[in-house]
C-alpha cells in the first residue's frame, strides 16, 4: 500500500512539472535565418556573441545572393561549434544546432550537391524531428540526388523517430502518470476495475517509453552517408594504392568502424570491412 500511494504522489509531482521541451509548432518555412529555437541565455560570453555574429554575417551573404559565401560561414562555424551535448541544444544566443545544419542543407542543395544537403537534413532532424520545412526539403533533395534515397525504417522506428533523444526521455517520465493512476485506483478501490486501470496505465506507459526504449536498446543505424557522385571505392588498406576490395553506391548508408587521417573503416557487409575515402562520406551525427 506505502508503495501505491508513493506512486500516485509521484504522478502529482510530474503532473505539476514543466512541460515537454519542444512541444510547440516549429516554422513552415526553411529555417535559413537566425531561429530563436531554444535559444541560450545571452551571459555575456564573448564566444557566444562571435558565434551569433558570425551565423547572421552568413545569413545577410544568404540574402544578399552571395550563396557559396553563406555557405563557407556556415560550415566553418559548424567545424567551430563541435559536437552537441543535447538534441536541439542552443548552439549561441540567436540560433540552434538545428538552424545551422538547415542552412548548411540549403548551402549544398544551392551548390547542387543534393547527396549532402540530405546529410544535413537528415542532422537537423535528429534535432527537430517534426519539422514540415525539413521534411519537405529532405523529399527534394532526395528527389534531385535521383539515388532512390528512401526512409527506409521500420514502422517502429518512425514511430520512435517522432521525438528527438531528450524529448523522449521526458516521455518515458510522463509515462509513469497513467502507471501511477492506475496503481493508485487499484490501491483505493481494488477489484477488476483496479486491474484493469493497472494494466491501461502499464500500456499507456510503454506506448510512452517506446522512443526513449527504442533509441537506447533498438538497432543502431548506419550513421554514414555516401555524398560520392560516384562511386566510393573501399580498400583493403586506408592507401590510394591498397587493393580494391568494394564499393559503396551514392546514397548507401555504412557503419563506421574506426578513422585514420584521411579514411574511414566501413561494415560494407555482415563480412567485409574495408577503407573509404574520408572525403567520400558524410557522418549523420547531430
Amino acid at each position: 500500500m506505502p508503495a501505491r500511494l508513493a506512486q500516485g504522489l509521484l504522478a502529482v509531482v510530474v503532473l505539476l512539472g514543466p512541460g515537454l521541451p519542444g512541444a510547440r509548432g516549429q516554422s513552415n518555412q526553411p529555417q535559413i535565418e537566425p531561429s530563436q529555437t531554444n535559444p541560450a541565455p545571452d551571459d555575456g560570453s564573448q564566444t557566444a556573441k562571435a558565434l551569433d555574429r558570425r551565423y547572421r554575417e552568413a545569413v545577410e551573404f544568404w540574402r544578399a545572393g552571395d550563396h557559396a559565401r553563406a555557405g563557407m560561414l556556415w560550415k566553418s562555424l559548424e567545424g567551430d561549434l563541435g559536437p552537441a551535448r543535447e538534441p536541439n541544444q542552443a548552439a549561441g544566443p540567436g540560433f540552434s544546432r538545428a538552424a545551422l545544419f538547415h542552412a548548411l542543407g540549403n548551402a549544398a542543395f544551392r551548390a547542387e550537391r543534393p547527396l549532402e544537403a540530405v546529410g544535413y537534413y537528415l542532422r537537423a532532424l535528429e534535432h527537430r524531428p517534426r519539422d514540415p520545412g525539413l521534411r519537405r526539403n529532405l523529399t527534394l533533395a532526395r528527389t534531385a540526388a535521383d539515388v532512390g534515397l528512401e526512409d527506409d525504417r521500420s514502422t517502429l522506428g518512425r514511430v520512435a523517430g517522432v521525438a528527438n533523444p531528450t524529448e523522449a526521455r521526458w516521455l518515458a517520465l510522463f509515462g509513469l502518470i497513467p502507471l501511477a493512476v492506475g496503481g493508485l485506483i487499484e490501491a483505493l478501490r481494488g477489484g477488476l476495475i483496479g486491474r484493469l486501470a493497472v494494466v491501461a496505465g502499464l500500456l499507456g506507459a510503454l506506448v510512452l517509453a517506446t522512443p526513449f526504449l527504442f533509441d537506447r536498446f533498438g538497432p543502431d543505424d548506419p550513421r554514414l552517408l555516401v555524398i560520392s557522385p560516384e562511386p566510393a571505392l573501399a580498400r583493403s588498406e586506408p592507401r590510394q594504392q591498397a587493393a580494391r576490395v568494394g564499393e559503396a553506391a551514392p546514397g548507401e548508408r555504412l557503419v563506421e568502424i574506426e578513422r585514420w587521417p584521411g579514411w574511414v573503416r566501413v561494415e560494407l557487409n555482415p563480412r567485409l570491412r574495408a577503407w573509404v575515402p574520408e572525403s567520400s562520406v558524410f557522418r549523420l551525427d547531430p
